[in-house]
């Protein structure tokens, strides 16, 4: 397997026990934890692979940032429908869940990628 596939393994793993924990704050939490595994083996290797081959092929963080934002906010509206469609609430409350779990996982893998934690992880070959 390439480096870059276990990549998006591992950051799609990583992302969705960190927005499991937000999930276990709400009511509908049983509903909002199924859904968030299906939204992000969807949503989370795609981001990861986009903003990865325009860094890779641009060389440009600026770029890459504004890709960045673009993809998360999308995200957030993505999976605040899939939360308002699969766990029946209002999507007010489901853009809110979707903004918070997704700050945390940002928030995570920032910390992750800026200690140097992903390559201590990561096999090198």
């Amino acid at each position: 397997m390439s480096m870059f596939i276990y990549a998006l393994i591992l950051t799609c793993a990583m992302t969705c026990l960190t927005e499991i924990v937000p999930m276990l704050f709400f009511k509908e939490r049983k509903g909002l934890v199924k859904t968030s595994l299906l939204c992000n083996i969807v949503t989370n290797p795609v981001l990861n692979a986009i903003v990865a081959m325009v860094l890779v092929g641009t060389n440009n963080y600026t770029a890459y940032y504004i890709v960045l934002a673009i993809l998360e906010i999308t995200v957030v509206f993505v999976e605040g429908l899939y939360y308002k469609h699969f766990v029946g609430i209002k999507y007010k409350k489901a853009l809110v869940i979707s903004l918070i779990a997704n700050v945390c996982s940002y928030v995570v893998g920032t910390i992750v990628n800026e200690t140097g934690l992903m390559l201590k992880i990561l096999p090198l070959q």
